[in-house]
């Protein structure tokens, strides 16, 4: 049976050795379910790949039900309320009532098994509603919340060596081999790390750059400076090897709104702080950009941008996109009436599908073909609402009592307001450990939004510590 799933005796082996650690973990920190969440977190970039979706995806599952029913009850209350759960499980439903219409579950590829995308995609989604539920229930204190950037800074760092043995050679990643997604030879000169191709890396980048940034501004140790500073150095080269040009316009747009939004509150000061800063970082990026060109032949990304000179302007839209984007036209013309409605599954997003469908290269376009136009109503509405409370921070400003809360607010608002821009040129549901990824942040989000709201309205007696209203306090809560 392991042939079929897997005829590398390497990478069963390496298979083994993971879920030995990982049951280590588990058991050195089964009282402590806080130290596993985050544990969880730092594996998901680096997870192994399998024929199955990512590892990861079930760890995430099988840690979300083991929390749910073994940890105590007063560590699950107050965390999603009726509206928001209500909206998370439609979407998972609106997931699963796509395989009605395209109902695959499995099938054999090169003589193993593989699990069909459809089927994929519905256990994603509910990986998806536990990773952000998780993140709800553990994030709590300004410390877990600049922990998680920690963690996931570090995991990042380490993922972007796979990125740079790429530009080497695609075939000599060594461990990485296992986690990397997918391998080609174009990897030398746009580099994808372990993420599903080079779009999703720079907007992960772009996220692990701005918890860089915010973790370099709140701590005052010497040596955490330093390395917040060297994984910023090192996700700024990273972006550049992936040679996309979307995700410099998505962060220019996403700026530009951030300055209007904070000159409308009153943060004039915030105002200039960042224009000075966009302008250092344009110039620390156009730096990079040239060096690479010249140290690298094969790169050209300078010649990219030129390329954005044939846009064409009545129509929105590069040459290089004018083709994928007329698959969606294709797909909608293509769906019955129940398609339209709860989604086609993805067959008419894959190539090596029965309709030979392709990627549309846009969220708010890929998402209808998938789970129909139910599942992006309720995809957008959720957006709508994470998009009110990412607010809250900035709005409040000085009502919180420091301001590393407002540093923490605005880095998490212009993350979301970047993936919400890029997404319309890319889709980060195409595979499983990017939707971790973005639900996480959004998790994230979601979460700050509530512990700042209770700061504000005096519910918490400081900062780092819960009141004993609210049913236990930070410093001993993961004890029992």
């Amino acid at each position: 049976m392991i042939a079929y799933i897997e005829s590398s005796p390497y990478k069963v082996l390496a298979f083994c050795i993971i879920f030995l650690l990982g049951g280590l973990v588990f058991l050195l920190w089964a009282r402590k379910p806080q130290k596993l969440f985050f544990a969880l977190v730092f594996y998901i970039p680096l997870s192994f790949k399998t024929g199955f979706g990512s590892l990861s995806l079930y760890f995430v599952i099988f840690f979300y039900l083991w929390v749910l029913v073994f940890t105590p009850p007063r560590l699950k209350t107050d965390t999603l309320q009726l509206f928001e759960r209500l909206l998370l499980s439609l979407l998972v439903i609106a997931s699963a009532l796509s395989l009605i219409s395209s109902p695959n579950f499995f099938y054999y590829h090169l003589g193993k098994i593989r699990m069909s995308h459809d089927l994929l995609s519905v256990i994603t989604m509910f990986s998806n509603f536990a990773i952000y539920h998780l993140a709800r229930i553990f994030l709590k204190t300004k410390r877990d919340f600049l922990t998680l950037f920690k963690i996931m800074v570090t995991s990042g760092s380490i993922a972007s060596i796979a990125g740079y043995l790429q530009t080497i050679n695609p075939d000599k990643l060594y461990f990485f081999k296992y986690t990397v997604i997918s391998t080609s030879e174009r990897w030398v000169n746009r580099i994808a790390a372990t993420m599903p191709g080079y779009e999703f890396l720079a907007e992960y980048t772009a996220i692990l750059i701005l918890m860089s940034m915010v973790l370099f501004l709140t701590t005052k140790k010497y040596t955490l400076r330093v390395l917040s500073l060297s994984a910023l150095a090192n996700f700024v080269l990273i972006m550049t090897l992936t040679q996309v040009r979307g995700i410099y316009v998505a962060t220019a747009l996403a700026l530009i709104y951030l300055m209007l939004l904070l000159f409308l509150v009153g943060r004039f000061g915030s105002v200039i702080k960042i224009a000075v800063s966009s302008v250092f970082m344009l110039i620390v990026l156009i730096t990079s950009i040239l060096v690479i060109d010249h140290v690298r032949p094969e790169t050209d990304f300078m010649g990219r941008f030129e390329k954005l000179k044939a846009v064409d302007i009545k129509k929105g839209e590069l040459d290089t996109r004018s083709s994928v984007l007329s698959t969606a036209q294709q797909a909608f013309d293509q769906m019955s009436a129940y398609e339209l409605v709860f989604g086609s599954g993805h067959k008419y997003l894959l190539p090596e599908g029965s309709l030979k469908g392709s990627w549309p290269h846009c969220l708010y376009l890929s998402y209808p073909i998938r789970d129909g136009m139910f599942g992006l109503a309720l995809l957008l509405l959720f957006l709508a609402m994470a998009y009110k409370r990412s607010l809250y921070g900035i709005i409040a400003r000085k009502k919180l009592p420091e301001h590393t809360l407002y540093l923490i607010a605005v880095g998490l608002h212009l993350a979301f307001m970047i993936v919400l821009i890029d997404e319309i040129k890319i889709e980060f549901i195409r595979v499983d450990r990017s939707q971790n990824i973005i639900w996480l942040l959004w998790g994230t989000i979601m979460a700050y939004a509530v512990y700042l709201r209770k700061l504000v309205r005096g519910s918490n007696a400081a900062p780092e510590k819960m009141t004993p209203a609210s049913g236990f306090q930070h410093r001993n809560v993961y004890a029992h």
